[in-house]
């Protein structure tokens, strides 16, 4: 038996701290600055973050 959680396009569009963001990835922070440097947006002066939708990797998300 299959279950789907079926995420909202706000739930989706919502920024996530960058550790959350690896999690969901099921990387490292470090993987996520090496590779995922253009979608990771700058939250304050020491904190960053990425949208739930980048860090799923879903390109079309709706």
């Amino acid at each position: 038996m299959s279950t789907e959680i079926a995420l909202t396009q706000i739930e989706l569009e919502r920024i996530a701290p960058l550790a959350e963001a690896a999690r969901l990835r099921g990387v490292s922070v470090e993987t996520l600055l090496r590779t995922d440097r253009d979608r990771i947006i700058q939250l304050g002066p020491r904190r960053l973050g990425m949208r739930v939708k980048d860090a799923l990797m879903l390109s079309n998300a709706s």
